[in-house]
Parts: C-alpha cells; sequence; structure tokens
C-alpha cells in the first residue's frame, strides 16, 4: 500500500444564502481520508442544493470551516459513502487503513570531497520535496485548477471566487487555471520556495459597496408578485422615492460584513413620512426583511426569494394581504450581495 505523509488541506465554507434572524455559527470540522482512495466532498444547506467543495487525496486530512448544522456528504467512486451534520470540533475518519506506517527512509547524501565545503541545503533532492503552499482566487468568479506533476494536466478541483486553500504539494507540480469558458488564466509551477500562488489580480474596488442597478429591483418585484398571486394576493408596488432608504441599509450592512436591522425606527419612520406625504393612507402589518446572497449577479433575484421562503417570518412579510408598497436596496460588496426591503401596507 502506498504511503502518503498526512497533510492539511484547509477549505473555507461558507452558506450561499442565509436570510437574516436564521445567521448560523461557523464551526470547524477535520475529515481524514483513510479509504485508499480520492474522496469528493459536498456541502448542502437548507436553501441551496449539494455544492462541491473538494476532492480529498487519499491520506490526507482537511480542514472544513462550515456553517454549524449544515450538511457534509462523502463520495467515492459514484457511492456516497458518509452523510453528517457539521458540529463544532467533530473529527471524521473515512475508511479504517492504519496510518502509522514507517515512510521509505531518506537515502543519505553523499559524502563530499573533502576539497568541497560541506552543502548547507536540503541533501533530499529538490524534486521529492513536499511544499506546502496556498492557494487563493483573487477573482470575482470561480477557476478550475488543473495539474500535473510530468504527464498530462488532470482536472484538480473549482476554486470559488475569493477563497483560498492550503495543501502540500511535490516541487515540480505545475498549475493550469482556467475561467469556466475554458479560457487560461494562468500557470504556475511549485518550487522548494513557493508558498504562495495567486490566481488573477486582486480588484481594488472589490471592497467597495456598489449599488445594484434598479433592474434588479424590478426583477425582485416581479418575482414576489409572481408568488402573491399564486396566494391570491394583489400585486406590490415599487416605492421608488423611498429606496434610497433601503440602498443606504444594504450599504451599511455591506460595510458591516453582516445582515441586521440596526437604525430600524429611524428608517420605519423616514419611509412611513415620504409614504404619507404623497397621500397614501398607512394600513396595518408589513415590516421589514433583510438577507445576504452569494453569486452571481444573475442569480441574486432568485436566491434572495428562496431565502426569505426559508424563513415563514421573512415570507409572512412578504406576503402581506392587502396593497403594499415596496421599498428595495441591493448593495454588492466582494462576493456577497446585501439585500434589503421594506414592506408599507396601504389603504
Amino acid at each position: 500500500m502506498k504511503y502518503l505523509p498526512k497533510n492539511l488541506i484547509s477549505l473555507v465554507m461558507f452558506t450561499v444564502v442565509m436570510a437574516c434572524g436564521t445567521l448560523a455559527m461557523a464551526v470547524t470540522v477535520n475529515v481524514s481520508n483513510q479509504t485508499g482512495g480520492d474522496v469528493q466532498i459536498y456541502s448542502k444547506n437548507d436553501f441551496e442544493p449539494r455544492q462541491f467543495l473538494s476532492t480529498l487525496p487519499d491520506g490526507y486530512e482537511a480542514r472544513i470551516d462550515i456553517d454549524r448544522d449544515d450538511w457534509l456528504a462523502m463520495w467515492q467512486n459514484g457511492q456516497r459513502i458518509r452523510v453528517f451534520r457539521a458540529q463544532q470540533n467533530q473529527r471524521v475518519t473515512l475508511g479504517n487503513r492504519n496510518n502509522n506506517q514507517p515512510q521509505q527512509p531518506t537515502p543519505s547524501p553523499q559524502v563530499p570531497s573533502p576539497k568541497v565545503p560541506t552543502p548547507s541545503v536540503d541533501p533530499m533532492p529538490d524534486q521529492h520535496m513536499q511544499v506546502q503552499v496556498t492557494i487563493k482566487n483573487q477573482t470575482m468568479n470561480q477557476v478550475s485548477a488543473f495539474v500535473s506533476t510530468g504527464g498530462s494536466f488532470q482536472k484538480f478541483g473549482d476554486l470559488p471566487a475569493l477563497v483560498e486553500f492550503t495543501m502540500s504539494f511535490q516541487t515540480g507540480t505545475t498549475f493550469q487555471f482556467k475561467k469556466a469558458s475554458g479560457q487560461l488564466i494562468s500557470t504556475a509551477q511549485v518550487t522548494a520556495t513557493t508558498r504562495r500562488i495567486d490566481i488573477g489580480k486582486a480588484d481594488p474596488t472589490a471592497n467597495i459597496p456598489k449599488q445594484l442597478p434598479r433592474s434588479v429591483a424590478i426583477s425582485f418585484l416581479a418575482e414576489l408578485n409572481r408568488e402573491r398571486a399564486l396566494l391570491g394576493l394583489p400585486d406590490a408596488i415599487l416605492h421608488d422615492t423611498s429606496s434610497q432608504e433601503m440602498v443606504n441599509h444594504s450599504t451599511y450592512m455591506a460595510n458591516q460584513g453582516q445582515i441586521s436591522h440596526d437604525n430600524y425606527e429611524t428608517r420605519y419612520l423616514a419611509i412611513n413620512n415620504k409614504v404619507t406625504s404623497e397621500g397614501y393612507v398607512l394600513a396595518q402589518g408589513g415590516g421589514e426583511v433583510c438577507a445576504f446572497i452569494f453569486g452571481s449577479d444573475a442569480l441574486v433575484v432568485a436566491n434572495t426569494i428562496k431565502s426569505f421562503k426559508g424563513s415563514s417570518k421573512h415570507w409572512n412579510t412578504l406576503t402581506t394581504p392587502g396593497k403594499i408598497l415596496l421599498s428595495f436596496g441591493a448593495v454588492k460588496k466582494l462576493d456577497r450581495t446585501y439585500v434589503s426591503a421594506m414592506i408599507v401596507p396601504v389603504q
């Protein structure tokens, strides 16, 4: 049986969609693969279908940061071999191979000639060294990694936007990083001095919150009204003049890095004043809903609706009976979109 050293892969997995009021606590799960073959790791939460995280080679251990109670599933050769909910400080071993086999002895270095100074470098040849390397996807899109150790390139895995992992590689290992379209982004080779590989160039403006266009609000309104029609409810009306209040709140959440209802009363009164100044008469009910969404801009509306439908409190607010006005704001920062909306019932 081939012996592989026990290395550590660091995987970071966040919930793809999370609604306000259901913020989960991140936990760390350690998974050791002792099955004799590669294992594919998937995650799943209550809002999204399963997602591929990474391939865990035989003899390696992965450290996975994930939301507590999200599901982790291990597959091998097309068969699911293990599934469980994530808990803090959980350790899972797949297979039962004895991992304490002695390694092959390292050949002793040749004794140098008396006329040659004793070398100060590692006597192990460079091509046999294992180097721990951190690889980070600095782009705003998923990147596919392909690897070669001297032969043809094989698919290594997909790396989500702005995510990094750390793993040991043999020197001489060559990477190709490609877009989803197959276009080559860059190549890199592991040497004895390699400690980090960055894919693409970091966007200096990625950390600045950016308001999404009004078309996102229009699309959200259309999807919400489709759902309301199924329930026999009248269409919601987009209230543009008060939506800036929600854009401001979404920007606030983006800068805080979390969803919240901070300053709700101030925001609620400001929107109600604008509504009544236009001649509307307020009715009872309504409220505020917030969420943050991972993924491309094209999926923001669908994933936001899915997020709110996963919370009865939020969905009840959005499906308030009668005539309602919708104030809406969506702001993107890095790989997250922060969404907030206020529902104002009127007569």
